[in-house]
């Protein structure tokens, strides 16, 4: 559905350098900002299980293997002048929640100015980009698509429904076995995911063919997605039965996968809701429906591994706005944006892991990767290991953390995410605060 169709850094103290110049007993380590140093981080460590192979950029892993990416949501094409681009209240509203992942339709042949005003839009809401090149035949606009956004979006989907859009497996296949190499070449940090079903099969088994081409011509994919509105016609009870038909449907897709290419890859459904319908059944409507709806569908996708998601649809005015998160005429968010919140308050831990990448994404020489980002420490005058000390760490101005000298060594970390060449240092102090 397009339209109204429907580093962890780790920073040790250690008490036999700094023990005998304590004054009191205390010791306060002093977190400084500095934005100068530049050099390359170690790969953090990474939880053994739930990791998905061939990991997706800033991708990370949650209580109970829960991927991160499954809390994201889709900016589609806008059906109204007031929508998530032009209303900055409902991007902070989407950052307050935490969403991860954006999914955004960047149109054929758009000026560079409206492509900046889509990832602009992704970088307010803090999330990461995953970018759909909606036209697979204008492979120029493509490519300077993909040159244009350079860092900014490191995931891109070839096309957009192309079984439903009456595009045959084999030109499909044939675009994507020219065009993918080339986006590569340009972008070799990006991802690029296909073939975008509307259903986990998709028209006339055109998963299955995507999957059998590919390993024919050894261009894979670097992750496989499909649409997936499992209510039609259904009443609102029989509809939240099948809420549990994501996860389902994802493991059969990897079934497909692994038994056709003989290896796993990730598996998204980067487009789901309820029901495509135009206008989709009133019942979503309920707060009580479309919050269980959420709950469930997410639960099944936490189980089955999916690698990421995105709700179908933030503000665009889709499904004459029943399928949105918000009310884009008063800006007022919906249930399903509090059920979303309150899932990913459910499976976001204090202290994240950050799957690495295969490369390093480049940063600006100006710029500052920790700023804003979390702080842990072990806790206060205990050592190493209690709970995170400093609560609101998160920098832009000094902040410091106080451990008895009994309790060295201990410990505090900067989450500063993925791909990072940046490090703060950490100045050690035997100044003691009153």
């Amino acid at each position: 559905m397009c339209c109204q169709k429907k580093g962890t850094v780790m920073l040790l103290s250690r008490s036999s350098k700094y023990t005998q110049r304590l004054s009191g007993g205390m010791l306060a380590l002093v977190l400084v900002l500095l934005g100068c140093i530049a050099c390359a981080s170690s790969a953090p460590a990474v939880p053994s299980s739930q990791v998905a192979k061939g990991p997706l950029p800033g991708q990370q892993i949650w209580k109970q293997g829960a991927s991160s990416f499954l809390f994201g949501t889709n900016d589609t094409y806008e059906w109204s002048p007031k929508n998530l681009q032009t209303q900055p209240a409902i991007q902070q509203q989407l950052r307050a929640a935490g969403l991860t992942l954006v999914r955004s339709f960047f149109p054929d042949l758009a000026s560079d100015a409206a492509l900046d005003s889509r990832a602009r839009t992704i970088e307010h809401i803090g999330a990461r980009c995953l970018g759909v090149i909606p036209n697979i035949f204008h492979t120029a606009f493509d490519e300077h698509l993909v040159r244009y956004l350079g860092n900014r979006c490191q995931m891109y989907e070839l096309g957009n429904e192309s079984d439903y859009n009456g595009i045959s497996i084999e030109r499909y296949l044939a675009q994507w076995n020219a065009l993918i190499p080339a986006l590569r070449r340009i972008n070799p940090q990006a991802r690029f995911i296909g073939p975008v079903t509307y259903t986990e099969q998709g028209d006339h088994a055109f998963m299955k063919a995507f999957l059998t081409g590919v390993k024919a011509s050894g261009v894979l994919p670097d992750a496989v997605s499909f649409h997936l509105y499992p209510c039609g016609q259904d009443t609102a009870a029989s509809c939240l039965s099948k809420a549990s038909s994501f996860g389902q449907a994802a493991q059969q897709v990897r079934a497909l996968v692994q038994s056709i290419l003989g290896k796993d890859l990730p598996v998204g459904i980067s487009e789901w809701n309820y029901d495509p319908g135009n206008p989709p059944a009133a019942y979503g409507d309920d707060p009580k429906f479309i919050t269980q709806f959420t709950t469930s569908a997410l639960l099944s996708m936490v189980q089955a591994g999916v690698a990421f998601a995105c709700q179908f649809d933030a503000a665009s005015y889709s499904g004459y706005g029943h399928l949105d998160m918000f009310n884009v005429a008063t800006g007022q968010a919906k249930a399903q944006y509090y059920a979303l919140k309150q899932q990913i308050q459910a499976y976001r831990p204090s202290l994240v892991a950050t799957i690495p990448t295969t490369g390093s994404p480049s940063h600006s020489a100006s710029e500052l990767v920790s700023r804003g980002k979390p702080a842990y420490c072990s806790e206060n005058n205990q050592g190493a290991g209690g709970p995170q000390a400093l609560v609101d760490g998160h920098y832009g101005n000094w902040k410091f953390w106080s451990v008895s000298s009994a309790a060295l060594p201990s410990w505090c970390a900067i989450h500063v995410g993925a791909g990072s060449a940046r490090l703060l240092l950490v100045w050690a102090s035997d100044y003691v605060f009153d």
